[in-house]
């Protein structure tokens, strides 16, 4: 089943994002991240996580950097700390977009999730991050796509 959270709200951490992604990006996966072009220091972020390197232009307006997912390049996103800018400009992760294989799509910095979930052990994870996300009086909208 297609999943998706939307965060509607500042968090003060990004765990049940990373609960996710540890669990829905495995190496092998390909990975995609998308940055605006404005966003120098992203994009040079973005080529160090990309172990292929491959820039290429996604739009008139965006950069698109390909590679694959390894256990080093999803130890350091997953070390990455929380962006932290105000609140107008929301921001969990670095990136505008991060896809992952065909089960993990990050959106908007981090605040859309989209998830495709073909087991019982997703959805435990999904339900885990959502109760993170409670815990922490967090609103967001749930469902199915």
């Amino acid at each position: 089943m297609n999943r998706s959270i939307y965060v509607l709200e500042d968090v003060t951490s990004k765990e049940y994002w990373n609960l996710l992604f540890n669990h829905f990006a495995h190496e092998g996966d390909t990975l995609e991240i998308r940055c605006w072009k404005e966003e120098r220091e992203e994009i040079k972020k973005a080529l160090y996580y990309a172990e292929s390197k491959e820039q290429t232009q996604g739009t008139l307006y965006e950069v698109s950097i390909k590679g694959i997912v390894t256990e080093e390049i999803k130890t350091k996103i997953l070390e990455e700390p929380i962006s932290e800018v105000s609140f107008s400009d929301r921001k969990v992760v670095s990136f505008f977009t991060m896809n992952v294989g065909t089960s993990f799509s990050s959106e908007h910095y981090g605040t859309e999730v989209y998830l495709n979930a073909s087991s019982s052990k997703d959805e435990d994870i999904i339900k885990r991050a959502l109760e993170i996300l409670d815990s922490q009086d967090v609103e967001y909208v749930y469902g199915e796509f």
